[in-house]
């Protein structure tokens, strides 16, 4: 997310796309960093979230495309490694095309992919976002010089030297590529079978031109057709469309999400519940917290006890350009349950937990986060109240993911609850078979008793 376009000073502490950035995240428990990478005009890979580089030169604003940078000039923007030398102030524009100051608490200089593989904790796992223009239409030809920059490949001599950088510095370091750009995702795959390609999508939040990119459907074809490993869709496509986690499911694909709505607890916690394996976030340490008192199953029996052996402490959390993980804890994986009985007291209990949850906690999260984003910040008016419309529509995509859960819950627990049923007509049945075979023995024997004594009366 653009930490700018946020007016939750919280997402404004450390600078995104930044070694530091990473290096605090490693901090809490995650798995992934993930970032956007660009190559520019010497062929380099940089970390770089926007198209566009954006300064004020003798007064006038000015902005560059990343992509058209050397290195060098890349690098000189923003804060600088060596001390006593200034950068080029660094400043950002957003979507309403108003341009403030860079500012952040914690600054950090720009920074090559390399030097992540360097400097980031190597605990830390890279989700790699290959960053495209939407407004350009990029041919095969430059797709490949770009992905092969990061790659290693030796169809391009000229870039031989930053070809190294992912296969030579990412060592045992698990990385993701992952790609809005459908040619450039299904491109990469190709390329490469050593790490995993992922397909980011809105999930017809947003419509585009490229049909392939306007549904979760479409992903889901896309993927199947390259033989891409996952999809990681906004938030609320998910929401809004949640019978298409089955059938992703179906399709052996892994669902990531990313958005705004992942930096409300209760959120994630419901995407938990319907199956999705990963979310992107902002806000780590208040996530982090806030899951892990969520994801909590109370003690009744041994069996259940047991479980909580099993447990994985780490928060099923990303953070946008910080943070990302793909586990989730086992305690709610209902099928590790060895008894219907068990399973049975889960559900019920879970549907209750799911409207208590959504109905109280995620409706006042909301009021409360946008009543301190009003009284904290008067700027930029206009796009809180289009956050707060955002909101609005988040929280119906809830309720209707929420009565998708619910019944198809129900649907389980009916099925569960009639398997139980026919047992216990399976064992009366054998009771009856028993008794009734019981009476014919007794019956049979009594037949041969008066047959022995009519014979004794005759003789």
């Amino acid at each position: 997310m653009n930490a700018l376009a946020s007016p939750d000073r919280r997402m404004q502490e450390v600078k995104e796309n930044s070694v530091r950035s990473f290096n605090e995240a490693a901090r809490f428990a995650v798995d992934y960093v993930e970032f956007d990478v660009q190559v520019t005009k010497d062929v380099c890979p940089v970390i770089f979230h926007d198209n566009f580089i954006i300064t004020e030169e003798h007064g006038k604003i000015s902005e560059k495309r990343v992509t058209d940078l050397q290195l060098e000039d890349f690098l000189q923007y923003g804060p600088q490694n060596r001390q006593g030398k200034n950068g080029k102030p660094l400043l950002r524009k957003m979507k309403d095309g108003r341009v403030l100051n860079w500012n952040v608490q914690s600054d950090d200089p720009l920074c090559t992919l390399q030097e992540a593989f360097e400097k980031v904790n190597p605990r830390l796992g890279f989700n790699v976002e290959l960053k495209f223009d939407d407004n350009l239409v990029y041919q095969d030809e430059e797709l490949t010089h770009i992905l092969q920059a990061i790659l290693k490949a030796c169809t391009i001599t000229a870039v031989h030297e930053s070809l190294l950088v992912v296969f030579e510095c990412a060592k045992d370091r698990p990385i993701i590529f992952s790609s809005f750009q459908p040619d450039a995702a299904q491109l990469m795959r190709k390329l490469q079978s050593t790490y995993p390609v992922y397909f980011l999508t809105n999930g017809g939040t947003e419509i585009y031109a490229d049909v392939r990119r306007n549904s979760l459907e479409e992903a889901v074809k896309l993927c199947l057709a390259s033989g891409m490993q996952g999809i990681v869709s906004e938030a609320r496509a998910v929401f809004r469309f949640p019978t298409a986690i089955p059938k992703i499911k179906e399709a052996d694909l892994s669902l990531l999400t990313y958005g705004t709505l992942n930096n409300v607890p209760e959120a994630v916690y419901m995407q938990h519940l319907m199956g999705v394996n990963g979310v992107i976030v902002d806000l780590v340490p208040e996530i982090t917290g806030a899951v892990s008192d969520l994801i909590a199953l109370p003690e009744t029996d041994t069996e259940i006890n047991d479980l909580s052996g099993k447990v994985d402490r780490r928060s099923p959390l990303w953070r946008k350009a910080q943070v990302y993980i793909l586990g989730w804890c086992d305690v709610l994986r209902f099928h590790n349950f060895r008894t219907c009985t068990n399973r049975l007291w889960s559900y019920k209990n879970l549907v209750a937990d799911v409207n208590k949850m959504l109905k109280q906690q995620v409706q006042r999260t909301y009021q409360e986060n946008f009543k301190k984003i009003m009284a904290e910040d008067n700027e930029g008016l206009e796009n809180q109240l289009d956050q707060k419309q955002y909101v609005i529509e988040d929280m119906k995509a809830i309720q209707k993911a929420q009565g998708e859960l619910i019944k198809n819950l129900r649907t389980e627990l009916h099925e569960l609850e009639k398997d139980r049923d026919i047992n216990g007509l399976k064992k009366e049945m054998y009771v009856l078979k028993t008794e009734l075979q019981d009476h014919k023995e007794n019956k049979k024997q009594l037949m041969k008793d008066k047959i022995e004594v009519m014979q004794e009366r005759m003789a």
